[in-house]
């Protein structure tokens, strides 16, 4: 899994790369899905967390 930094860092690439024309829509909008769902698990993992009152470790956050 990636941090959340290598996926917006990725996601740029998918944007110059829809931009240029060397991705199709149909890839983008694919990769697009797959990272929004990926942050939407995060972010469920995060609020069980805060109402467990525990500290998570979810790795696709960790920025060191």
């Amino acid at each position: 899994m990636k941090t959340a930094e290598q996926l917006r860092d990725e996601l740029c690439e998918v944007y110059d790369s829809l931009k240029t024309g060397t991705l199709s829509p149909t890839t983008a909008r694919e990769m697009v899905k797959s990272t929004t769902t990926q942050i939407g698990l995060a972010k469920v993992q995060l609020e069980y967390c805060a109402m467990r009152n525990v500290k998570p470790e979810i790795k696709f956050l960790d920025c060191n």
